[in-house]
């Protein structure tokens, strides 16, 4: 288990810092160094940026389909159903594409990005209430002492 030691009066003084930890550890930290209550923040917290930055077409491709089933069932696990939908629509349509389209430099992602073949489920996304942030910060308000060791 990774977990980052806090100064409380730091915490009291500043409470973003308690966020910033919380997004190292996550953004920071091998998958296998964590817990099963911190995994399930780093796949929703993955999956989030990748569709944040490039949408489902962005996730595939950075993130691959090898481990979708397990980020759905973290989504759930957050109580974000309508992003766990989502993904499952999303990752039927990614396979239903054969074939697949070689994406190796930006140009290539802006050319089969124009396709809009998720242009439709990233809006859903984006739609979603509550959203991903609000999700993943109560997340950490429920698991904090599994992130964050208060000194």
């Amino acid at each position: 288990m990774i977990r980052r030691q806090v100064r409380a009066q730091l915490i009291d003084e500043q409470p973003h810092v308690l966020w910033n930890e919380f997004i190292h550890i996550l953004a920071m930290s091998p998958t296998e160094q964590l817990t099963m209550v911190q995994r399930v923040a780093q796949d929703a917290f993955w999956y989030e940026s990748e569709i944040q930055n490039g949408g489902h077409l962005q996730y595939f491709e950075n993130q691959g389909a090898n481990r979708v089933e397990d980020v759905v069932s973290a989504l759930r696990k957050m109580g974000a159903r309508g992003q766990a939908a989502i993904l499952t629509q999303a990752f039927a349509r990614y396979k239903e594409e054969e074939p697949r389209h070689k994406i190796r430099t930006v140009e290539d992602f802006c050319d089969v990005s124009l396709d809009q073949a998720y242009f439709d489920l990233d809006q859903a996304f984006a739609a979603c209430t509550p959203g991903m942030t609000a999700l993943l910060q109560q997340y950490l308000i429920n698991h904090e002492a599994e992130f964050i060791e208060r000194i």
